[in-house]
């Protein structure tokens, strides 16, 4: 046991001996048997005695075995974004990786299991040196949710993330929220990369309503970002199955702000066909890969029964 708020030996004598003199003052003066006097102040003492203990905040010191059953899981972002080159003039991943080598791994290992995990579309184990920026979405709260199943029951000492922060989940701000949770372990992230955007432009999202008969018109919803660029219009391009068939230009309500575009597509009969919704590529985009995202349109499947209601009898 050692203490936060330890007295030196010098100070510690005379503590204890004006503890003394309080306890036997206080009963100095109280008639009766002399035994009952001395057993009071005795009380007194020990009494003093405990407080002046609990001051300096005695602590409870673990083994090193105690230590080493504790886990840190070490959560790496390896999605694609993790492949810009703003980290100091090298790629996310590998700045994350030389972080991992030379300082983070060195300065937990003596005391912890470390376990790196790389994350993107699912959670894997993987070496550090194996680590590549691949995966098509960033699921940061999937990751933690991933990582608390996968060491239930076991002490984990804390989580460490390594990421930009560009989560595509849409449900990170939950998972943080359960962090703070009591039984949580405590995650301690680690942002890789510019803190500012550099120029990119972005179709987040392309959804469309189920074709309902054949030659109908269908609702193909786009949702699109632009950073760097202000509020600048640029174009979006609809193709159908790879030939262009619209282009719109747009305008963003400012740096970042996403908008959204409805474009009113009529499928082909008979067959499955791809939408594919672009931005062209500008000179100086970050990552030029997420400038386009596409949506399978499936024929319809059954026969519809229309049920017909008139305005007025009729002589049919």
């Amino acid at each position: 046991m050692t203490f936060a708020n330890p007295l030196p030996l010098w100070a510690l004598a005379p503590v204890v001996a004006v503890a003394a003199l309080v306890a036997w003052q206080a009963y100095r003066q109280l008639g009766g048997d002399p035994r009952r006097r001395a057993a009071l102040s005795a009380l007194r003492l020990v009494t003093l005695l405990w407080l002046v203990l609990f001051l300096m905040r005695p602590v409870a010191s673990r083994s090193e075995t105690g230590a080493r059953e504790a886990v840190v899981p070490v959560l790496v972002d390896t999605s694609r974004s993790m492949s810009i080159e703003d980290a100091g003039g090298e790629r996310r991943l590998d700045y994350a990786r030389n972080l991992l080598t030379t300082e983070i791994l060195p300065a937990l290992s003596d005391g912890f299991e470390v376990e790196v995990l790389a994350f993107g579309d699912a959670v894997t184990p993987v070496a550090v040196g194996d680590m590549a920026a691949t995966g098509r979405r960033s699921d940061l709260a999937g990751a933690l949710a991933d990582v608390r199943e996968r060491f239930r029951g076991r002490p984990v000492a804390g989580i460490v993330v390594l990421s930009d922060g560009g989560d595509t989940s849409g449900s990170a701000e939950e998972a943080m929220a359960g962090a703070g949770r009591s039984g949580s372990a405590p995650i301690y992230a680690i942002g890789i990369g510019s803190p500012t955007a550099g120029r990119d432009r972005e179709v987040i999202s392309v959804t469309t309503a189920e074709s309902m008969l054949d030659d109908s018109r269908v609702d193909l919803a786009v949702s699109a970002v632009s950073h760097g660029d202000g509020a600048q219009p640029f174009e979006l391009r609809l193709l159908e199955n790879g030939r262009p068939i619209q282009v719109r230009r747009v305008t963003p309500a400012g740096d970042g702000v996403p908008l959204r575009e409805v474009f009113q597509i009529s499928p082909p009969r008979g067959a499955a066909t791809v939408y594919t919704v672009d931005i062209p590529v500008a000179a100086g985009e970050l990552v030029p890969e997420n400038n386009a995202r596409s949506a399978l349109v499936l024929p319809p499947t059954r026969a519809r029964r229309v049920l017909l209601v008139e305005g007025a009898p009729g002589f049919e």
